[in-house]
């Protein structure tokens, strides 16, 4: 115990500074006073020493290393985490460049970071649309790099910049929807996509009122047997008034490697009908659009924004070339775990699985030399479920395994990245848990989604 304690006066020294905002510790707040310090971290340590018994919540966050030891390595873990929220750093401005060529912040994540639950339109009221805001205010360039080609299926639907795009099946095809369907793929930026195969198959989207954009690209997938397709501003059935503001006609998807490209810069006001894919493949080739992007500076000197998500999605299935894509962005933000954790068996992916793909994340980001924030929404509340609560003292000991683990991951994925790890629940408490949709116990409604997104800018140095 002495030596213990001497350790702790020594870490008092070294870190008695002003106390520090609890918003990237979070349950590092132990004595709940509103500031990390050393106070915090040595009752911390005192409790775990007498044997003192603590919240559920309060062992999850102490014990950082989740190694079921409370020890100073965790009180060192938790202070660093605290101090890197108090840096210099300028998350939306590092100097290297994403797989598009441009520096971006760039977001990887499920349906919560899609913005599903939102009242209203998710560009304005999801967490991932403010945080975009507050990036191009800071950088002056209003840039909404790769969005999905799709809205949520959240009820009720639940709108990007963009409507639900208008899909006909070329001629002789009736009614709406036909030639079109939804496909998923882990080798896709994010796994979703329309395809269409039928030749003349049209894919028209209209940027909604209120949004002003001078320019938009369209990212496609690429791989073998895939076909041609235009980007078109007329659409009569039979023929096309094919777009050629960047001097390019035909766009080939036909590649030895699946992996997500895009169309050049297209100006918005030469679109008057909407933004519209023409496939024009003859042999029954498919043309897969995985998504859209809009902006007003394409002069080379700007910061994107990038919202590789959707809803279900997981870490566990996405490629190499993915993964590399994403992680090559200045600024990357994971919010990626909980479907992992709670589906992760019923799609036979284990957490050994998980932990390759956190392993091929933190390579690909410690090479780019990128910053890393994870934002962790791996809810506790699981504990006050029937399907929690009625299950025997071993399928609990089961349950709490799992969501520990999956926390442990997170963690490691900030710690090895030497990133920001932010326990949303634990910053906000019952705050946030109130504005999760009581339906399904996951999804936060907009409420929950503004303070996720304070949680994440002070994070950045953009409160």
């Amino acid at each position: 115990m002495k030596r213990v304690l001497a350790i702790l006066l020594v870490m008092a020294m070294l870190f008695a500074v002003s106390p520090m905002t609890a918003f990237a510790a979070g349950k590092g707040d132990y004595n709940n006073d509103g500031a990390v310090n050393t106070r915090d971290v040595r009752e911390m340590v005192m409790a775990a020493i007498a044997g003192t018994t603590a919240t559920y919540k309060q062992i999850w966050w102490a014990d950082y290393d989740q190694n079921g030891v409370i020890n100073t390595v965790d009180a060192r873990r938790v202070l660093k985490q605290t101090m890197k929220g108090n840096s210099t750093v300028d998350y939306t401005a590092a100097s290297n460049t994403d797989c598009w060529g441009e520096r971006s912040v760039a977001i990887l994540g499920d349906s919560i970071s899609f913005g599903a639950g939102c009242e209203g339109n998710i560009a304005d009221t999801s967490y991932a649309g403010i945080v975009k805001k507050a990036v191009n205010a800071k950088n002056g360039s209003p840039n909404y790099g790769f969005m999905p080609a799709y809205t949520t299926n959240w009820s009720p639907r639940s709108d990007e910049i963009c409507s639900w795009p208008e899909m006909t099946g070329g001629p002789g095809v009736p009614g709406n929807d036909q030639g079109w369907s939804e496909t998923d793929s882990g080798d896709r930026l994010m796994y979703f996509g329309l395809t269409a195969y039928k030749q003349y198959a049209s894919l028209t989207y209209k940027l909604r009122s209120g949004y002003k954009y001078d320019y938009f690209c369209v990212y496609y997938q690429t791989g073998p047997g895939y076909g041609t397709f235009v980007m078109s501003n007329v659409v009569d059935g039979l023929g096309y008034d094919q777009a050629t503001v960047d001097g390019t006609v035909v766009y080939d998807c036909e590649n030895t490697v699946n992996e997500t490209k895009r169309t050049g810069f297209y100006r918005v006001s030469d679109f008057q009908n909407g933004m519209t894919v023409a496939i024009i493949s003859n042999d029954n080739s498919p043309v897969t659009i995985t998504g859209l992007g809009f902006y007003n500076d394409i002069s080379g000197n700007y910061v994107t924004f990038n919202k590789y998500t959707r809803g279900g999605a997981m870490l566990t299935p996405l490629s190499d070339k993915v993964l590399s894509q994403a992680a090559s962005a200045s600024t990357l933000i994971v919010g990626l775990g909980y479907n992992d954790a709670m589906w992760g068996r019923d799609y036979n992916y284990t957490k050994e699985s998980f932990s390759d793909r956190i392993d091929y994340l933190i390579a690909e980001c410690k090479k780019n030399g990128t910053n890393v924030i994870v934002n962790d929404y791996l809810w506790d509340n699981y504990r006050s479920q029937a399907s929690y609560t009625g299950c025997s003292a071993a399928v609990r000991a089961s349950i709490d395994e799992k969501f520990v683990f999956f926390s442990q991951e997170l963690k490691r994925l900030a710690a090895e990245t030497n990133g920001i790890y932010i326990d949303q629940e634990a910053r906000w408490g019952n705050e946030l848990m109130t504005y999760v949709n009581a339906n399904d116990g996951v999804h936060p409604l907009n409420g929950g989604h503004k303070l996720m997104a304070q949680a994440i800018l002070e994070a950045m140095g953009l409160a």
